[in-house]
């Protein structure tokens, strides 16, 4: 007798649908499905039997028919609003896995799926999701208008530049008081003259910087000492930007850049003119990353938890999805903390 060659092959397994957890617990569909949502008026004991029963039989619920049921896509737009054949710097791209992953976990949570996009005016029409988190939207960007317009909900990571902090889903750190107070701490460890190095603002974070910067120049009755550059924010670019300022009859002695490789092309330009770091000045940066963990030495930064935000600008959009009269806007600020490092060093002393 011939052998079947099927019969040693593992049986797929049935999946478990929602009406095989309703008879196993003796209820009805619709009840079923209620205690499972978290819905309807199910007493206590019979929604616990029923969880427990879906968990003993490994019933999975069929996300894909939820959403069409209620109309919806499933998916949720993560959109970086960086030009596409703008160059990629390693240190923005340790911020951007952080945040994407963070959102990327939530939005499973929640039952979506997280896609990017890289959104543009021109494709929107073919856009096919529920929602979409923003990540630092640029000052006179059109977007977030048209999207608004075709009625996708949008969170953004970061501020929209010139619009009130009460407008708008967001979520973001305090760029501009902890701005201020790393600056005490290169106040405290005996700056007397604190420069700006930053490339022209575009983005709420640089506007955030600069605007703390010039209060608190404004509070010590200094001078602001804002080095401004165009172009791509780039450790070459800050390097050379920097240079100049050794060049004055006063120069700073200590540096502040909102951008971590901005920092580290800063505190190169001093080295290379002979300074000593944090002896004849000091260097903090306004974002945390390997490059200035790695540098040389290891510069003080504001660590700002892209995890946090990624998973909180998830959590918005979900709640604008699930209740689409939410009123009035949301924003949640997210903590950071200064990581001293040796580039601070230096002692009021």
């Amino acid at each position: 007798m011939t052998p079947d060659p099927t019969q040693d092959r593992p049986r797929r397994r049935t999946r478990v649908a929602l009406r095989d957890v309703a008879k196993a617990a003796g209820v009805s569909i619709g009840t079923a499905s209620d205690a499972l949502n978290g819905k309807g008026r199910v007493d206590l004991s019979t929604r616990a039997e029923i969880v427990a029963t879906a968990e003993r039989l490994g019933y999975r619920a069929n996300r894909a028919a939820r959403h069409l049921r209620r109309g919806s896509t499933g998916i949720l737009a993560f959109a970086h609003t960086m030009p596409t054949d703008s160059p990629v710097e390693l240190s923005g791209i340790e911020y951007f896995v952080q945040i994407l992953t963070s959102a990327a976990n939530a939005a499973a949570r929640h039952g979506y799926a997280l896609v990017i996009s890289p959104i543009q005016p021109g494709n929107l029409d073919d856009l096919h999701v529920d929602g979409v988190i923003m990540q630092d939207p640029e000052s006179g960007s059109p977007l977030l208008a048209l999207l608004e317009e075709r009625g996708i909900p949008a969170v953004t990571a970061g501020r929209v530049p010139g619009r009130p902090r009460e407008e708008g889903w967001w979520v973001d750190n305090d760029i501009e008081g902890e701005t201020m107070r790393v600056l005490d701490h290169l106040a405290e460890q005996g700056a007397r003259s604190v420069a700006l190095v930053s490339t022209r603002p575009t983005r709420s974070y640089t506007f955030d910087s600069i605007r703390g910067y010039e209060r608190w120049c404004g509070q010590r009755g200094q001078a602001p000492r804002i080095v401004l550059f165009d172009g791509n924010a780039s450790e070459s670019r800050a390097y050379e930007a920097t240079l100049p300022l050794f060049a004055e009859p006063d120069p700073p002695d200590a540096l502040y850049a909102p951008l971590d490789r901005l920092a580290v092309g800063a505190q190169l330009a001093a080295r290379g003119v002979g300074l000593r770091v944090p002896e004849d000045v000091m260097v903090a940066a306004g974002s945390d990353s390997e490059s200035t963990r790695s540098a040389s030495p290891p510069v003080t930064a504001l660590a700002l938890h892209p995890d946090r935000i990624g998973s909180v600008a998830v959590d918005l959009l979900v709640e604008r999805l699930r209740n689409a009269a939410a009123e009035p806007p949301r924003h949640v600020i997210v903590d950071s903390e200064i990581a001293l490092r040796e580039s601070t060093a230096r002692g009021a002393g």
